[in-house]
């Protein structure tokens, strides 16, 4: 269920979600991540170890965050976070007992504190056991070591590779740094700016849902249903009466509402029309970095698109994406990207892919075949960021392809390829204009000089009717204009003395 379903894409998810922790725990401290991985392999048993500048795990929860699922759940937060089940690295860690059984270690040190080194193991039936725990001396300030081994395959290594390669794109403000048994990947950062920080928002009425309202129920006292339904909701007075005008049960206790009622509440509540949330509460990339980031492949051109926010089930989302085109890009790649984390397999199932193939690239001047990849030296980034992306399975590696989902993707796709190919015409122009400018130059000055070879004049060249001919502005020797196309008076001189 969570992607460990063989030692191939194991090796894939151990490194995800050590990753994810890494970023998640860099940006808690405030810092630009570090991070620094290393994979070896004797066989089919790996051994990983992966370092980061966090913020470090506290020495009392070592424990917890290791061996107990969903220590770091986050499916109560509305606001965008990397994971939400908080089984990641205990996930990781049931399956490096499970295939290999040696202790993992882990080193970790908070600011100002002591650095701890654990070695962690199981006792059966993966309950985790303690087996050793001390401090030690270690030079770096705050951080987080792990150490593990696992079953893993290296027939997973071109999607460990996008994985990392998408990690990077995603978060530029990472530096990362990967040995893969002696090779070596470096992806250096590309902006020092932090990513905006999502601020938790009440959450959207349309969020409701008849176990959550259970579940608020059970973790809390309330005298009224209306008490609770404005406490962790958005709605105001003027709502809440509109509800109650159809609903009178919300003034009973929580407790004596029966699920019929529930599912009326929950049905009410939907066919109403409220706002939007802030975007605060999420934490799109933006075009300027975006942009950045696609730098590194030193593209001939790139574009950068960011939709206006949107909503899913009670969730706003906002689809980002942008296009590199050309330079030394020498094939198509897509990197679909939830919440800052790459999605790797799957490809097919994602509402991403959906979206990529369904744009009619021809139109825009790329080679396509029907309801396929365009055949072109082209980077497609995609970023689907949300308080609650709608995965298709519990291993989170694709995006439903639900309609209004779809659309919002191939809309972004849209206009960063109209921005491309406009741009890329607009060149295409100004080299056909200027190919034609340098025939009717050479002709020009060619034609000048037989004149005054004729006619026995010694005199400048006729820079006026030269720069007429071939339909140029002459300017100095100094000025130059990219929107239009210019000849200078030393440029005529030097082919004119040349054909005399």
């Amino acid at each position: 269920m969570l992607g460990f379903s063989n030692p191939a894409r194991a090796t894939v998810m151990i490194v995800k979600e050590i990753v994810d922790n890494a970023l998640d725990a860099c940006e808690e401290a405030g810092v630009l991540p570090q991070i620094i991985i290393s994979i070896t392999s004797e066989g089919d048993i790996f051994t990983v170890r992966a370092k980061d500048n966090g913020v470090g795990i506290p020495p009392n929860e070592v424990e917890n965050a290791f061996g107990e699922l969903l220590f770091g759940s986050k499916f109560d937060t509305y606001k965008q976070t990397r994971g939400q089940q908080g089984i990641g690295v205990s996930a990781a860690f049931l399956w490096s007992q499970k295939t290999v059984g040696e202790p993992v270690r882990v080193i970790t040190k908070t600011k100002d504190n002591d650095a701890w080194e654990f070695i962690l193991t199981t006792k059966g039936r993966g309950i985790l056991k303690v087996k050793s725990k001390r401090k030690i001396d270690v030079t770096f300030e705050h951080g987080t070591i792990v150490e593990m081994k696992f079953r893993g395959s290296w027939q997973s290594k071109r999607h460990l590779q996008m994985y990392l390669e998408g990690v990077a794109l995603a978060n530029p403000h990472a530096s990362i740094h990967v040995k893969l048994n002696g090779e070596e990947l470096y992806f250096e950062r590309r902006t020092d700016v932090l990513p905006h920080v999502p601020r938790e928002v009440s959450r959207h009425p349309h969020a409701v849902d008849v176990g959550l309202i259970e579940e608020i129920a059970s973790m809390s006292t309330y005298r009224k249903l209306k008490s609770l339904l404005m406490d962790n909701f958005a709605l105001g007075k003027v709502s809440i009466s509109k509800i109650e005008a159809q609903c009178p049960f919300i003034n009973n206790p929580p407790n004596r509402v029966s699920k019929e009622q529930l599912r009326k509440l929950v049905d009410v509540i939907k066919s109403m029309k409220f706002p939007l949330p802030s975007s605060e509460c999420l934490s799109p990339l933006g075009e300027e970095i975006i942009h950045k980031s696609l730098q590194r492949y030193n593209p001939q051109l790139i574009s950068a698109v960011k939709r206006h926010t949107s909503m899913y089930n009670g969730h706003p989302f906002i689809v980002e994406c942008g296009i590199a085109y050309g330079g030394q890009i020498d094939e198509f790649k897509l990197f679909r990207v939830a919440n800052r984390v790459p999605l790797v397999y799957d490809e097919g199932a994602c509402a991403i892919t959906h979206a990529i193939k369904s744009v009619n690239w021809k139109s825009y001047g790329f080679k396509q075949n029907k309801n396929e990849f365009p055949n072109e030296r082209i980077v497609a980034f995609v970023h689907f960021c949300s308080t609650s992306v709608p995965f298709g399975n519990q291993a989170k590696t694709y995006v439903v392809p639900d309609e209004h989902i779809v659309k919002e993707i191939k809309l972004a796709l849209q206009q960063a390829l109209r921005d491309i190919s406009g741009r890329i015409a607009r060149k295409q122009k100004k080299e056909k204009q200027e190919k034609k400018f340098e025939e009717k130059l050479n002709i020009a000055v060619l034609l000048a000089s037989k004149v005054y070879e004729i006619l026995e004049v010694d005199e400048l060249p006729p820079y006026e009717s030269i720069a007429k001919i071939c339909g140029a502005e002459l300017v100095s020797d100094e000025e130059n204009n990219a929107d239009k196309i210019v000849v200078s008076k030393k440029r005529i001189d030097e082919l004119f003395a040349k054909a005399r």
